[in-house]
């Protein structure tokens, strides 16, 4: 990562940059069916969105480890 680029920081290629997340979104931090946190986690992609009351998880593997996309409840 361009050092002089900080996380959260569209580049002029129009990448965003972020580091990988320590912790998961909660239920305060997403209101149900309204909005949606994108992450990278243990080595995984995830989209993590509140579904009445209860965080599910759409993960892809980032090491290539597996070709699926997961989605449930369990987080990465």
């Amino acid at each position: 990562m361009d050092a002089r680029v900080p996380d959260g920081v569209a580049t002029r290629q129009g990448w965003q940059l972020a580091s990988e997340a320590t912790t998961d979104p909660t239920t305060n931090d997403l209101t149900s069916l309204n909005r949606v946190a994108i992450y990278m986690k243990n080595d995984k992609f995830v989209v993590a969105y509140n579904n009445a009351g209860t965080i599910t998880y759409i993960k892809i593997a980032m090491d290539g480890s597996a070709t699926t996309i997961v989605h449930n409840t369990s987080a990465p």
